[in-house]
């Protein structure tokens, strides 16, 4: 269901989306922003990152805009590279108490079962629209979604692109049913890795490492970038953009 629509920027149209989600009556919220001046059906990302920030979304002031957004809530320039690309980013946001940015509050195997099924029913979503083309969807996960995104991509098979941003392997004793380590070698997709060497949560030689030789993706397709940064890639967002088009450019093809 449409919920609202903001005209407000010359270039883009961001609709609020609800829809139901697949479990207990609960409904899921996402924001679909559309270009203007370009004609559809287009190519979309769907991104994904930590609850603790993407529901801020909200409360983005008005008159930022899309760059003011970019900036503020989606760290590293990747989705600013996409906005300029002319493809549609799509976030997927939870609507209940500590349900954020699809995590659900709870023990993590029924988190971790829940964010799937978010994103399963995003893309449900996605593909009722004429306005989208569902050949060609893209993932990117950012910190959290980027450390959980191998369990999306290796059970969402409409997925065709991968894009980790600051993730890895968690540091910590997880649920092997949730655990990305076993999901990993199941990714297929076409996989860019983007990291900070001395990002202090993923650290490189015991997080980064590890999942990009676990992925699954046929060494010619999948690719790790390490950049002179920490957990935060806004320093490097010029060399983020352009990676991040280029991976986009090569697997789901050019826009036109």
């Amino acid at each position: 269901m449409l919920v609202s629509v903001d005209e407000s920027q010359e270039s883009w149209r961001k609709q609020k989306i609800a829809f139901d989600a697949a479990y207990g009556g609960e409904r899921v919220t996402a924001y679909l922003f559309l270009p203007k001046n370009l004609r559809p059906p287009y190519q979309t990302v769907v991104f994904f990152r930590d609850p603790g920030s993407a529901g801020r979304i909200e409360r983005t002031p008005r008159g930022n805009g899309l760059a003011g957004l970019y900036h503020q809530e989606w760290p590293g320039g990747a989705l600013p590279g996409i906005s300029g690309d002319i493809r549609a980013p799509a976030q997927v946001v939870g609507t209940r108490d500590g349900h954020n940015g699809g995590q659900v509050a709870g023990p993590p195997a029924r988190s971790n079962r829940h964010v799937v099924q978010d994103l399963a029913r995003s893309i449900d979503y996605l593909e009722t629209r004429a306005d989208v083309d569902r050949a060609k969807l893209a993932f990117l996960g950012h910190s959290m979604g980027a450390a959980d995104g191998p369990i999306f991509c290796a059970l969402e098979p409409r997925l065709k692109v991968c894009i980790l941003q600051v993730g890895g392997l968690y540091q910590r004793e997880t649920l092997p049913e949730v655990d990305a380590f076993h999901f990993a070698p199941r990714v297929k997709v076409p996989t860019l890795m983007l990291n900070g060497r001395e990002d202090f949560i993923f650290p490189l030689e015991s997080s980064q490492l590890p999942l990009y030789r676990l992925l699954g993706t046929p060494a010619e397709h999948k690719r790790h970038v390490v950049l002179e940064a920490a957990h935060d890639l806004g320093a490097q967002r010029t060399r983020v953009v352009r990676e991040v088009l280029d991976w986009l450019d090569r697997y789901l093809g050019p826009i036109r």
